[in-house]
């Protein structure tokens, strides 16, 4: 199966560490919505069978979150992902894990709905701050896998 996983550039954000040490295609947005449309514009985003994207989201204590979809211009999309099962996942191998469907107005938001629009099989994951999570390594054999 053909996956991209991405991620936000920035000193100590949770997504680029995971992201760099994960062995597979990559992409790691830079933090401004006009990089972001630029990065998408030379991606090939819509020939992948899946791409799981990470976002760091600081209010997160000792959970990830799934975003469902995302909100830009009044224009809703949603993802293909069976995220129930995401959800199960996750919790099944004992990383709490939550769903959220209420976008917010932030990058993570802007980046998943551009790639959303180009391939609804995506699924964003936010992640707490590095301090915040139990155990790194396991998250990123369980992201990865």
């Amino acid at each position: 199966m053909k996956i991209l996983f991405t991620g936000f550039n920035g000193f100590n954000n949770t997504s680029k560490v995971i992201i760099d040490k994960i062995n597979n295609d990559k992409l790691l947005f830079n933090n401004s919505y006009k990089e972001i449309d630029n990065q998408l514009v030379n991606s090939n985003v819509e020939d992948y069978e899946l791409i799981i994207m990470l976002g760091l989201r600081s209010n997160l204590k000792r959970s990830i979150r799934l975003e469902v979809n995302s909100l830009l211009n009044d224009e809703l999309v949603a993802t293909n992902i069976n995220y129930c099962n995401v959800k199960k996942y996750f919790n099944g191998n004992g990383i709490s894990c939550i769903v959220n469907d209420k976008p917010t107005n932030y990058l993570c938001n802007y980046a998943y709905h551009k790639v959303l629009q180009k391939n609804r099989n995506a699924i964003f994951i936010h992640v707490p701050e590095l301090k915040n999570i139990k155990d790194l390594d396991k998250l990123i054999n369980l992201i990865s896998n």
